[in-house]
């Protein structure tokens, strides 16, 4: 079994312990194995320093108001051994379990939070597991009260944010927030209205100018998602439900054609590069498009009610994006097809002033916390060109922005 298991490749690998996860009934120890395998290059990274920092930021006694939810939380996320009935006997070593329920219960003050986690493995193990294990802490589901939740978090918030990362209200259930955490250098808020796939410009207008809430009066020929967008981001089955549900004769359930038709058309016949981008990440994902991040095209960022002329060019500079793609932990992705207008004046020389005006457009973005990748037209001719070079960008892409897909 060894030897069949180390002739696998990453992804095969990856694929079977998936299988067993799901349709096996693995112990602790060959679930946590199993997981580690999945695990291993997914989620943000969150240092050991940073980890045992954290630990030491909070007394363990503000985790001890029910040891069985308390042990219960410790055994999904951790293997803590059996009550070691036969090694007590023996004179074997104690089981985690058991040096957890002598230590921590029955003789509290003996072990510190971070002597628990020490033991437990925890400044060790893959970066998933240690923040998943960090959400749940900080959860309902092992403090009872929301003042319990809301110490430990303001305890702990100090010390990631030298990390750039911190815990993040993203919900609440059954009356209570659920935290999550996010690095700080992307967005807190999340998408409100997103208005995309359009070649004119929507009418709009303030409702409230107060709250400083916006009204679509006409979006033309534009899509307008407006329904929650969730801590995972915007994926392709999400567009595609909601799609359906709001286009007469399309069948909520529709095949993933009709709607790549429908967003494909959008895009400027006088974009080649720009359609190429788009055709060219839906052949690389389409056998798993519906766990894919959706790929929006023509997505309305800068909104004026006057004309170019009235305004002036910069004024309106990057009225819309050609791509964006909505992550997780509201994260916001943008990719930018350069032809040579992006370069050249209307004579087709060179022109310094448009080039700058690119520069000054990826600032502002950055500054916003969108995060702007470009492509040169150059590297997007016909649909002759190689593919892995493209397969290279958005695997790699999607591991920095911590985006999973189905295997």
């Amino acid at each position: 079994m060894r030897i069949l298991v180390e002739t696998l490749t990453p992804s095969a690998l990856e694929d079977a312990a998936a299988w067993v996860l799901d349709h096996m009934q693995p112990s602790a120890t060959q679930r946590n194995g199993l997981q580690d395998v999945l695990w291993r290059n997914d989620g943000l990274v969150i240092e050991e320093r940073t980890r045992r920092e954290v630990a030491a930021a909070v007394p363990i006694e503000d985790f001890l108001h029910d040891q069985d939810r308390f042990e219960a939380l410790l055994d999904r996320w951790w293997v803590l051994g059996g009550d070691d009935v036969f090694g007590d006997f023996f004179g074997g070593p104690p089981s985690v379990r058991k040096q957890i329920q002598q230590h921590v219960f029955q003789n509290p003050g003996d072990w510190s939070w971070e002597m628990l986690l020490d033991r437990l493995g925890a400044f060790e193990t893959v970066d998933k597991r240690f923040v998943g294990f960090l959400e749940q802490v900080v959860s309902h589901a092992a403090l009872p009260t929301e003042e319990n939740q809301e110490r430990v978090v303001s305890l702990v918030n100090p010390v990631l944010m030298k990390a750039s990362l911190e815990l993040r209200e993203v919900d609440r259930s059954g009356g209570y927030p659920v935290y999550r955490l996010a690095s700080t250098l992307t967005p807190s808020s999340r998408p409100k209205t997103v208005i995309f796939a359009s070649s004119s410009k929507p009418d709009l207008r303030v409702s409230d100018a107060v709250a400083g809430e916006i009204e679509i009066v006409d979006a033309h020929d534009a899509l307008v998602y407006d329904a929650p967008i969730g801590i995972d981001g915007l994926r392709f089955d999400a567009l595609r439900r909601w799609w359906g549900a709001k286009t007469p004769g399309i069948d909520v359930e529709v095949a993933p054609r009709p709607l790549y038709d429908r967003l494909a058309a959008s895009i400027p016949e006088s974009s080649p590069p720009q359609s190429y981008l788009f055709w060219i990440y839906h052949k690389l994902y389409w056998d798993r498009i519906g766990s894919v991040p959706a790929l929006l095209p023509e997505v309305w960022m800068h909104w004026d009610p006057k004309t170019i002329r009235e305004r002036g060019a910069r004024a309106l500079l990057g009225q819309r994006m050609d791509f964006l793609i909505l992550g997780p932990n509201n994260q916001r992705i943008v990719l930018e097809v350069d032809g040579s207008s992006h370069y050249t004046d209307e004579a087709g020389q060179p022109s310094p002033a448009r080039y700058a005006r690119n520069t000054q457009y990826d600032r502002e973005m950055q500054l916003r916390n969108y995060t702007v990748y470009r492509f040169g037209g150059y590297e997007l001719p016909d649909r002759e060109r190689p593919m892995l070079m493209f397969a290279d960008f958005f695997d790699r892409m999607f591991t920095r922005h911590h985006i999973t897909i189905d295997p």
